[in-house]
């Protein structure tokens, strides 16, 4: 299966089962972006929107994430139809 999540479906969390290469933090007003990579990801970089009171620590490699269930959404490689996940 493929497994897409939206940008705000991302939680950080400092033990969540997603752990990713931090690559940046971009603030966009109540918003932050965070800007990170996993070797097992299709697309390059992966954007994470989180609320703005949430704060990155930026002086680590890495960043991790729990996932919010109602933003993940599982294709079939093949056909690209969704398996799973809200419409």
């Amino acid at each position: 299966v493929k497994v897409g999540i939206r940008p705000e479906g991302f939680v950080l969390d400092e033990v969540g089962a997603l752990e990713c290469t931090l690559s940046g933090v971009e603030v966009m007003g109540r918003d932050v972006t965070v800007i990170s990579r996993h070797e097992k990801c299709e697309n390059e970089n992966i954007r994470a929107i989180i609320s703005a009171e949430n704060v990155v620590d930026t002086s680590k490699n890495t960043v991790r994430f729990s996932l919010k269930p109602s933003k993940v959404h599982v294709f079939c490689p093949e056909s690209g139809l969704r398996i799973y996940g809200k419409e």
